[in-house]
């Protein structure tokens, strides 16, 4: 029996190291695989935080850009408000003018504003009340193609006047003549605020 028990020891001994062999190997490419997976998952960590990166700085950018643009939205809500007490207060001024300077103004308006030919003036309530009794005729001195007539008030402007021609009517309110120059005004008022 020793001879048998001699062959069954050297096959178990051969499947033995075969098995070592094989266990071996195994070990071996598991440890090829998990090194490639690491490997690979090491590289996709750091294209993630690159992608991570780029996304926060472009998150970052959009919101700058919006703050940006809300900096300059607010900026402008407060130059429209200075703007619109400026302009406010100087139509406050000019009607608070004493009448004679106040006249001299108009005066000098309707002379630049006259068309050639007979106009009618018709001055807003307010004004209509204490106007000089020879402003007509100082007008009309410094007129060349044309001249005007008192015609009456209007409650349709609240100072100033409008001269009207046939069917043609020119506004030369205090406040139209303000809307006409915005654009100059708010030019001049934002010259200004950027000092």
């Amino acid at each position: 029996m020793s001879g048998l028990d001699n062959i069954a020891g050297q096959i178990r001994q051969d499947a033995q190291q075969k098995a070592d062999g094989i266990l071996a190997q195994a070990n071996a490419d598991a440890q090829k695989i998990a090194d490639a997976a690491a490997a690979e998952l090491a590289e996709y960590k750091k294209q993630y935080a690159r992608q991570m990166e780029l996304d926060a700085a472009q998150i970052a950018g959009r919101f700058e850009s919006e703050n940006r643009q809300q900096r300059k939205q607010a900026l402008l809500q407060v130059r429209a408000k200075v703007i619109g007490e400026v302009v406010e207060e100087a139509k406050q001024k000019l009607v608070s003018l004493p009448s004679e300077a106040y006249f001299d103004l108009m005066k000098n308006i309707c002379v630049k504003n006259a068309q050639p030919g007979e106009g009618k003036l018709y001055f807003s309530s307010v004004d209509s009340g204490r106007l000089p009794d020879d402003f007509v005729d100082k007008c009309n001195a410094e007129l060349k193609n044309g001249s005007i007539t008192l015609a009456g008030s209007t409650d349709g402007i609240q100072h100033g006047f409008l001269i009207v021609y046939g069917k043609v009517e020119q506004n030369c309110s205090i406040d139209s003549i303000f809307d006409s120059q915005k654009n100059r005004i708010w030019d001049t008022v934002n010259e200004c605020l950027a000092e």
